[in-house]
């Protein structure tokens, strides 16, 4: 959970790292975490644009 946890403030200031983590050889789980991550960064970055 540490790693997890590590990753999510490692990748979630960059879009582009963060699309690195999914192609890695990972779990489903932390697959659809990054997924759910980019979805929501995307949402908050759209909230910003308005």
């Amino acid at each position: 959970m540490q790693s997890l946890k590590h990753s999510f403030k490692r990748t979630h200031p960059n879009m582009q790292t963060m699309q690195l983590q999914t192609t890695s050889p990972n779990s489903p789980a932390v697959h659809q975490l990054n997924h759910l991550l980019s979805h929501t960064h995307m949402l908050l970055r759209l909230k910003a644009t308005l």
